[in-house]
């Protein structure tokens, strides 16, 4: 059992790949990096964190990090055998959208 993975799935609804996708990216790392990690492709990977996007209310991957880091702070641990526990607040910006010309606008290059 994965904790932060479950976390995220639960208070987020994401799946499983969004999960993982989003722990990494929580991690610092680029979505690059993320895709070759997880043994996905590019494509996949973009469409995960649209997917991500959309499911957490963000446009960016900065303000994706904050609002999981805000919601759910063990998640910045990664590796840790800390347990992890959720917090029932209300997220900010959940429910704006975003202009479709601000999504993935970082991975653009």
């Amino acid at each position: 059992m994965n904790e932060p993975i479950d976390l995220l799935r639960r208070h987020f609804g994401l799946t499983p790949a969004e999960a993982r996708l989003a722990l990494h990216l929580v991690a610092g790392e680029t979505l690059r990096s993320a895709e070759v990690k997880l043994n996905i492709t590019y494509e996949s990977a973009r469409t995960s964190l649209k997917n991500i996007f959309r499911k957490t209310g963000t446009c960016r991957q900065a303000e994706l990090v904050i609002v999981i880091l805000t919601a759910l702070p063990g998640c910045g641990r990664l590796g840790s055998t800390e347990q992890i526990s959720g917090v029932d607040e209300q997220i900010p910006g959940r429910g704006q959208s975003c202009p479709s010309s601000e999504i993935l606008g970082q991975e653009a290059a």
